[in-house]
């Protein structure tokens, strides 16, 4: 399974990977509900998209591979 989130069928990836996919909705979600403080929400962002794609490898449902 790909690390990239939209994937190519080239050798060459143009675009997000699913981490920073992951990391990108969830910044528009903290933005939404009225975070503030652009350092804490992308740091927060990562954390969630880094707890997403563990818990998704340990269900099976994703390869884990950054």
């Amino acid at each position: 399974m790909s690390t990239y989130a939209f994937p190519m069928d080239s050798y060459k990836h143009i675009g997000l990977t699913k981490r920073e996919l992951f990391a990108a909705l969830a910044m528009q979600g903290a933005i939404a509900c009225g975070e503030i403080g652009a350092d804490m929400i992308a740091q927060n962002a990562i954390a969630r998209a880094d707890a997403l794609i563990k818990a998704l490898a340990a269900n099976g449902n994703h390869e884990v591979s950054e």
